[in-house]
């Protein structure tokens, strides 16, 4: 409280500073934070891999899974990333008498567990402030997990899923520079405030006039 003195006289008038608003509780980083996410991915992981066949698929899946085998290049732009991590896993599991063409559908399998896990840790972040939002956070991983469209890139050897999970991970970094872009625009076209119209001995003056001729809703 810091006093104020004024002209005239009476008593020094006292303002108080204004109330913070209190911030909504962060999610926690640490493991505690990760582990619903990590259950996502592991379930994902068991019906991807238990979907996947133990033969060579179609499209490009025969020379993916040729180019993990020897760690050679593919066509352009030949996935470089995808191949030099991809062959290390490809050759332990073979090394432990998985076949060749399974160990690649199941490079593609971990992709998309890695996808689901991002994506259900990005909508919890999503949905932190919301209401149920531990409940509202599973449900982009129930309609995106077992969707066809999706489990065929997650139980052949190719790249979606990998790029889905790269996607994922690299959103996961924007939220909160989006969230303080959203808070920045919405005190930039705050709507004026009862104290800006002034009182009914003084007309409010042209910073207060040309804010209610110019400021719009957002």
């Amino acid at each position: 409280m810091v006093p104020v003195s004024r002209r005239g006289k009476g008593p020094p008038l006292v303002t108080g500073t204004k109330p913070t608003t209190p911030r909504s509780p962060a999610i926690p980083v640490g493991s505690a934070g990760w582990t619903p996410s990590l259950l996502a991915g592991i379930g994902a992981l068991a019906l991807y891999l238990l979907l996947a066949p133990p033969a060579v698929g179609d499209k490009d899946a025969a020379e993916f899974t040729l180019v993990l085998a020897t760690r050679g290049v593919a066509h352009p732009t030949g996935y470089p990333l995808y191949t030099l991590l991809g062959h290390p896993f490809v050759a332990l599991l073979h090394a432990c008498g998985v076949g060749w063409a399974y160990a690649a559908n199941a490079w593609s399998a971990l992709g998309g567990a890695v996808a689901v896990a991002l994506l259900h840790r990005l909508a919890r972040r999503l949905v932190a402030d919301a209401r149920g939002g531990a409940v509202l956070a599973w449900l982009p991983v129930l309609l995106f997990g077992p969707n066809p469209i999706w489990t065929f890139e997650t139980t052949l050897a190719e790249t979606g899923s990998w790029h889905v999970a790269w996607s994922c991970g690299a959103a996961l970094l924007a939220p909160a520079p989006a969230r303080q872009a959203g808070r920045a625009r919405r005190r930039r076209f705050r709507p004026p405030r009862r104290r800006d119209l002034g009182s009914g001995l003084r007309p409010p003056g042209w910073r207060t006039t040309r804010r209610l001729c110019c400021w719009r809703r957002p």
